[in-house]
């Protein structure tokens, strides 16, 4: 047999102003994100992204991260994307390397 369990009487009000309080905290968030201007993005003109230049010279993308975190290649890191110069100096070798082959 099971017994049900009773809530304590301040149990429902105190939920009640939890949720209120969520309610508020939402429209809150809601408000702050209006006002935030739009997010700003640009790629670099003539730039490649990882998945472009590894596909272009035949160099596996983990590689082209490597090269990047290391400094063997010019790059930028914009939020989580990582774009190579296709003019720097290593990336023309292997890109010419791979087109000869």
């Amino acid at each position: 047999m099971v017994i049900p369990l009773r809530q304590p009487a301040a149990e429902p009000d105190r939920i009640g102003k939890l949720e209120a309080q969520v309610l508020d905290l939402s429209e809150r968030l809601a408000e702050l994100s209006a006002r935030l201007p739009p997010p700003r993005f640009e790629l670099p003109k003539g730039w490649l992204a990882i998945k472009q230049a590894s596909a272009l010279c035949g160099v596996p993308e983990p590689t082209l991260y490597r090269w990047a975190r290391q400094g063997k290649v010019m790059s930028i890191k914009r939020g989580f994307r990582v774009f190579i110069d296709p003019a720097d100096k290593e990336i023309t070798r292997i890109i010419a390397r791979a087109r000869a082959s």
